[in-house]
């Protein structure tokens, strides 16, 4: 443990609010960079790399999940938490800095290395720190820095975008810059409040050659999705890429056997039915949120002419929303509500209202528009608190923060996945409202086919959940 065992609410609040701070630095780095990006390039002279400067933090975070988080279980969370805030402070630094197009990409993958850990790293910090009937009103709050940062990122970037210079230097650069009060902020009150000893478990073996064969499995499939459409699917390049990463799948897949509980993805915890279930249900899921986050603010721009600000600010619902599901069904998953019945409403509300986004036009009341987006967002507020309880009471103490680490990794995959394919869609026909209605369409599609899992494996598997609300933490 690296937290005393019975934490005062100022201890609470005050790392509650560090980690909150991470994960809004994370969110909110990307949502400004998104709105900034064509500007940036410009600046910089290289506008045919913008897709690298985005596909490098991209595959570099998705792949230090994982490592992040196995180490943490070995070397304790506190140092890790800080290592991963301080490796995104000196990416940002380094991003508002750069002169070129090319070292913007280098450093934006030095940003990605820092962001690995830092939400999954936040909700094993909270799981260690709190019972699961206090953890669920704090890992609400974590949920909602995501929504926040949807809103308030391209607001924030066209402001950078748009501003020739500030305090001095080039307005865009501050796109990055803006981020080390954040993440000084974050430093301060997780170093200081989060106190105790490490947690390093001796005599256990570090999975280098697991790590070297993920990054070969993980980084040419990420690159074949992101580049595949200019590539050509069945060019040589993609199909070189997809085969890499095959490869690196088998290899990985061998290691990780060969190394047994010192594995940076444990095979035991594959064997556990919680584990699996969610994990399943979390990357179909991934699809259809990530990809129907991208396609709102796609259709308000693209069809119905708003700017950034106004796309953002139609948003705030969801955000909202997300916000009052967590506090409110968070403690009712961990005093006996049916997982089943609260993960499976959760779905159909999710599904149903993406369904509902497929049919909105340039006639459609901006109120109906919003109505759309706050069920969305109850549906996903349910949806995470519910998966996170089952997930961290169903594994071992010990294997929290691996586990943390793979429900952000799964969730990762599932929302690059979402965001190439269904943008693929979005922009397949001459028809920009009804190729965007199609792609909203299959979202909805996925979220209601991942609704299976919860029905079929999950009642048997949180059955053997096993609350530690009565272990003496907090």
């Amino acid at each position: 443990m690296t937290v005393p065992r019975d934490p005062s609410r100022r201890t609470v609040a005050a790392v509650s609010l560090g980690l909150m701070l991470g994960v809004l630095l994370s969110a909110l780095d990307q949502m400004i960079i998104a709105a900034s990006l064509r500007t940036i390039a410009d600046r910089l002279g290289g506008a045919e790399m913008q897709a690298w400067a985005m596909s490098a933090y991209l595959v570099t975070s998705v792949v230090a999940t994982p490592v992040s988080s196995k180490l943490s279980d070995m070397y304790g969370r506190r140092p890790l938490y800080l290592a991963s805030v301080g490796v995104f402070l000196l990416g940002s630094l380094l991003c508002g800095l750069a002169t070129s197009m090319p070292w913007l990409a280098v450093f934006r993958a030095v940003q990605g290395v820092g962001a690995g850990g830092l939400m999954a790293l936040a909700l094993a910090i909270l799981a260690d720190l709190l019972p699961p009937e206090r953890r669920v009103r704090h890992q609400a709050w974590l949920g909602a820095s995501f929504a926040v940062a949807s809103v308030a990122g391209p607001v924030l970037g066209g402001f950078f975008a748009d501003a020739p210079t500030l305090l001095g230097l080039a307005g865009w650069r501050w796109a990055f810059l803006v981020n080390l009060p954040v993440g000084l902020a974050a430093l301060a009150l997780v170093g200081t409040a989060l106190r105790g000893p490490g947690s390093r478990r001796r005599g256990r073996r570090v999975d280098v050659r697991g790590g070297a064969a993920l990054i070969l499995a993980v980084v040419p499939g990420l690159l074949a999705l992101e580049f595949g459409g200019a590539w050509g699917w069945a060019s040589a390049p993609t199909l070189a890429a997809l085969g890499t990463a095959a490869v690196g799948t088998v290899l990985f897949v061998r290691t990780e056997r060969a190394m047994g509980d010192d594995a940076l993805l444990p095979a035991r915890l594959f064997r556990a039915p919680v584990f699996t279930a969610v994990n399943t249900v979390n990357l179909a899921a991934g699809v259809g949120i990530f990809g129907g986050l991208l396609l709102l603010p796609l259709h308000l721009q693209e069809v119905r002419g708003m700017g950034p600000t106004g796309a953002g600010l139609m948003l705030v619902p969801q955000t909202a929303a997300i916000i009052v599901a967590g506090r409110v069904v968070g403690p009712l998953a961990v005093r006996g509500w049916d997982h089943r019945k609260l993960l499976t409403g959760a779905l159909a509300v999710m599904a149903a209202a993406t369904a509902g986004f497929a049919f909105i036009g340039t006639g459609t009341p901006l109120w109906a528009v919003g109505a759309i987006a706050a069920a969305m967002g109850l549906g996903t507020g349910v949806f995470f608190q519910v998966v996170m309880v089952a997930l961290q009471d169903g594994v071992p103490p010990d294997d929290i923060g691996v586990a943390s680490g793979l429900f952000t990794f799964f969730r990762q995959i599932g929302g690059t996945v979402g965001t190439v394919a269904l943008g693929t869609v979005a922009f397949a026909g001459a028809d920009l409202e009804r190729s965007i209605g199609t792609a909203f369409l299959a979202a909805g599609g996925v979220l209601a086919a991942s609704a299976l899992v919860p029905l079929v494996v999950l009642p048997m598997a949180v059955r053997r959940i096993s609350l530690r609300g009565d272990d003496g933490r907090g």
